[in-house]
């Protein structure tokens, strides 16, 4: 084993203890959640809300803030013990993020920003994840966390390498905690083999990229 193999695993191992840094943003719990009489009203809304935007910049506001009102909804669904609900809420919440590209597209300030929000709803997902107890809850929570650190990999590599350097320095941790997370995930007993397989599989990308990014953004690795 090599000098920048042992460098790559001592970075990952110990010099990012994600368990104390990596940031959960305190988002609150939604007054009206998807289980509530009233909630068409509030998705009545948003659509108004979006129809009313009128720039791209505008537009791609409304869709991030759409999406950490799902993950306050999702807050909200655990706690009135409707977890039953959180599936079809993280499928409205990942629609918000796939719309994100629609308005941010040529703009690298708003990728970026995009980049970073994302990584702290990585980390809120995780953190939730225990507190789950419905099994399709807990399958939509990983999925989502797979999908999100996929597209964070995806745009972080489309990236010019000095907005790549500065996105990485944000979100370094969250990687970590994502490609933990899912080897964890892969060995869990209520996984199919077929499913534990795929899963580890998005685990050992999450690391290889993990790996890359280490090795590029430290001046250590340039030297065998």
């Amino acid at each position: 084993m090599g000098i920048k193999t042992w460098f790559v695993l001592f970075l990952i191992f110990f010099a990012l203890p994600v368990g104390v840094f990596a940031s959960v943003p305190e988002i609150g719990q939604s007054q009206i959640s998807p289980a509530s009489a009233g909630y068409f009203l509030k998705m009545v809304k948003e659509d108004i809300e979006l129809k009313l935007a009128q720039t791209d910049n505008v537009k791609f506001m409304r869709q991030m803030e759409f999406a950490v009102r799902r993950l306050r909804e999702v807050k909200s669904l655990i706690s009135e013990k409707r977890e039953d609900l959180i599936e079809p809420n993280l499928i409205k919440y990942q629609d918000h993020i796939k719309k994100l590209e629609r308005y941010s597209s040529g703009n690298q300030d708003l990728q970026v920003l995009a980049d970073e929000r994302i990584a702290t709803h990585i980390n809120l997902l995780i953190s939730l994840y225990p507190n789950i107890k419905n099994t399709r809850a807990q399958l939509s929570i990983r999925a989502a966390v797979q999908n999100l650190e996929k597209r964070n990999r995806q745009e972080i590599k489309r990236l010019d390498k000095d907005l790549r350097a500065k996105v990485w320095g944000k979100t370094s941790l969250t990687q970590k905690l994502a490609c933990e997370f899912l080897q964890k995930e892969s060995t869990n007993s209520v996984l199919t083999q077929a499913e534990k397989k795929l899963v580890n599989i998005k685990a050992e990308e999450c690391k290889e990229f993990l790996n890359n990014q280490l090795l590029e953004s430290s001046p250590s690795s340039q030297y065998n």
